[in-house]
């Protein structure tokens, strides 16, 4: 399936592990003119299938967490750059393939990815956990950075809604397993 141009943002994590769900979480609290400007993907990883089925010239945005940071602090910083960020910081998982090597087999078979990363430190990923204070308290200006990304990276301004899997599946957890979603965030 295609994805339409010009933005496309890929929310990664697992709401019922901590922090990891923080992505979600910030893609749910958009405001309405940041999540008609995009289309907007939650996921567990990005993987090369992913980059290899947008349109030719979409803008991508990957939001995850990050290890390595001080909980709570976002980041951000160019898609080219990523080899030398993930140099600095080596993935530390072996159930998943890093960041770097999906956007770079993408690229192998024929993406051309631009965009932006946008990380914010975690602390907490176990199964059944809440966000942590300090992940929930980035929340805002987690928010703030995707919805400045996507107007940035041209973000389409013609009403339309288009979202992949959007995050009313949330709903679909056990309320045990998950902390309230944040309330929506308006973009200054």
């Amino acid at each position: 399936m295609s994805r339409e141009a010009p933005v496309a943002v890929f929310a990664c994590g697992e709401l019922m592990r901590g922090d990891d769900g923080a992505a979600w979480r910030a893609v749910a609290g958009l405001s309405s003119a940041a999540r008609e400007a995009a289309t907007i993907w939650t996921i567990g990883q990005l993987q090369p299938e992913d980059l290899l089925d947008l349109v030719p010239g979409t803008a991508v945005i990957v939001v995850d967490v990050v290890t390595g940071i001080e909980p709570g602090r976002v980041i951000a910083f160019d898609l080219a750059e990523l080899p030398f960020h993930a140099a600095a910081h080596p993935a530390r998982s072996s159930h998943q393939m890093p960041l770097a090597q999906v956007v770079g087999l993408a690229a192998a078979l024929g993406a051309e990815p631009k965009g932006t990363v946008i990380g914010v430190g975690a602390a907490s990923f176990e199964l059944g956990d809440a966000l942590s204070d300090d992940v929930r308290a980035a929340l805002p200006q987690l928010r703030s950075t995707i919805s400045r990304e996507i107007h940035r990276l041209g973000g389409r301004r013609d009403g339309r809604q288009r979202v992949g899997r959007w995050v009313d599946e949330y709903d679909e957890y056990p309320a045990a397993a998950r902390s309230s979603p944040p309330a929506a965030h308006s973009v200054r």
